[in-house]
């Protein structure tokens, strides 16, 4: 996948700086995906597909432009897309089933959150077998590093809006808005425990507990492990 990456670059002329600027990452990011040290996401597939003006199929393929000069440093690296709980699992590109869970748009809002639903579809993503047949899941993405190691940037989570989490799953906190038709912040992070109208969650980067009421909590959104979307 880097080697991808860097054949489509070099045939455009870019430069790392124009690289990430068109992909809307930042160069530091582009360079690691470019060399395989960090997986493409389903995310940054769609993000270089657009920069370059080609398809997601060819920004995954190695050999999409055999004829662009390379160096010694640029043998081809393995890589994947994460598991959508992170760390070791299948890589969900391989799996079988149709592309119709829908991918929602979100946006960075800083302080009161990790990030905000902005209520569009931008994309589908594979539907894997141990789900098959569920209603009304959701993907969305990582933002932030408050969830490394188990999750980087980027990593696409798969939501089940219908399950009640438990304690020790991991979550997204949608809170109620501070202004009537403005979507609230959200957080992506691991229940502890929900008692006396509070909701307690921790986050691993830095490692802290964080406190809600449940009165300004809209929803608690359950993450699907990766063992049940494979059907383990």
């Amino acid at each position: 996948m880097g080697n991808s990456l860097r054949a489509l670059r070099t045939k455009r002329g870019w430069t790392h700086d124009q690289a990430a600027a068109e992909m809307g990452v930042s160069r530091g990011q582009f360079i690691k995906l470019e060399r395989g040290e960090r997986g493409l996401t389903e995310r940054t597939i769609g993000l270089a597909a657009k920069a370059f003006g080609v398809s997601r199929a060819v920004v995954m393929d190695e050999e999409v432009a055999a004829d662009a000069p390379r160096s010694s440093s640029d043998a081809p690296a393995t890589s994947s897309i994460r598991p959508s709980d992170g760390g070791a699992g299948p890589d969900l590109t391989k799996l079988k089933g149709p592309r119709d869970v829908p991918v929602l748009g979100t946006g960075v809002c800083g302080d009161d959150g990790d990030f905000r639903f902005n209520g569009q579809t931008i994309d589908y993503a594979p539907r894997p077998p141990g789900i098959e047949g569920k209603k009304d899941v959701f993907v969305v993405y990582v933002v932030g590093d408050s969830m490394a190691e188990r999750y980087e940037d980027g990593d696409p989570l798969y939501v089940d809006p219908h399950r009640r989490p438990k304690p020790r799953d991991i979550v997204i906190v949608e809170l109620k808005a501070p202004r009537e038709g403005e979507p609230g912040g959200a957080f992506v992070k691991r229940l502890v425990r929900r008692s006396g109208g509070k909701i307690v969650v921790e986050q691993f980067n830095p490692p802290k507990e964080l406190v809600f009421d449940e009165d300004d909590v809209v929803r608690l959104h359950r993450v699907i492990p990766w063992t049940e979307l494979i059907g383990i």
